[in-house]
Parts: structure tokens; C-alpha cells; sequence
């Protein structure tokens, strides 16, 4: 603290022997008063250039925030339906819920990556195939590895 209160008496007292030498000479210290205001308009001028790069740099920031925000709640919707298909036993259930994903798929394509909705819409046939003959086209595994397919690509 001592040494700051020291620096700036140090520094006044300097300021204080420029102008005393340039009091002398009048247009010397107008020249020399010009030229540290012109500086210091110059340095607050880059620093609020700077603010306001950070500012538009922030506002960027935040905008794909919101936007992985969201991508990420419409795959784990997804996710979550999709595995929920697998323990719907009704054909009836599972067009209506097939229908239910594949039109909340489409509204929200624009957050879902193009791996993603292709294998959202391979496992969505899959189940209108599983619907059309239950006991014939049901397999446990396509279903397993359907879900672990979304899974490594959502999680990529």
C-alpha cells in the first residue's frame, strides 16, 4: 500500500517537473497537454472498441448455448421415445407412437444432426415394420443396437 501511495507521489512529483520545464514555454506545454489528451482519447477509444467485441463475442456465446441447450433436450426426447417403443406391445400403440416421434422428429429437424434423424427414421420404420406382424418382425437385438447406434451418435 506504502509502495503504491510512494509510486503515485513519485509520479506527481514527476508530472509536477514537466510542467514546471514547460511552463516556461507556452506552446510546449499546450503541445505536450494536446498530445496526452489525444492519447487518452486514443486508448479509451480501443478500450471500448474492445467492449464492444467481447460484448458481440458474448452474445454469440450465449445464442449457441441456447441452441446446444436445445438440441440436446430434443435428442433425449427422442432417445427416450424411441426406447419406450420397445416395451409397447399393442400394433395400434406402436403406429400411433411411431407417428407421435417421426412428426415431433420432422418439427425439430433443425436441431438434430442428419446422423441422428437417419437413425431415428431407420429405428421408426423398423417399428411400423413391427407393427404391421408383431411376433414375426419383432428382434430384441435390432432394437438393442438401434438404441446404442443413437446413443454413440448423439454422444459424439
Amino acid at each position: 500500500m506504502n509502495q503504491i501511495i510512494l509510486q503515485n507521489i513519485t509520479d506527481i512529483s514527476v508530472l509536477k517537473e514537466l510542467i514546471e520545464t514547460l511552463s516556461k514555454n507556452h506552446q510546449s506545454l499546450y503541445i505536450a497537454l494536446m498530445i496526452v489528451i489525444g492519447l487518452n482519447i486514443f486508448l479509451e477509444g480501443f478500450r471500448l472498441f474492445g467492449m464492444y467485441q467481447l460484448s458481440i463475442k458474448d452474445k454469440s456465446n450465449k445464442r449457441q448455448l441456447i441452441l446446444d441447450e436445445k438440441r440436446i433436450n430434443v435428442g433425449e426426447d427422442i432417445y427416450r421415445n424411441l426406447d419406450a417403443l420397445s416395451s409397447i406391445d399393442d400394433p395400434k400403440a406402436i403406429d400411433d407412437a411411431v407417428k407421435k416421434i417421426r412428426k415431433y422428429a420432422l418439427a425439430n429437424r433443425l436441431y438434430l444432426s442428419k446422423a441422428l434423424f437417419k437413425i431415428t427414421n431407420d429405428c421408426l420404420d423398423y417399428f411400423i415394420n413391427v407393427a404391421a406382424d408383431y411376433a414375426r418382425n419383432k428382434d430384441v437385438n435390432k432394437e438393442r443396437d438401434f438404441r446404442d447406434k443413437y446413443y454413440d451418435t448423439f454422444n459424439r
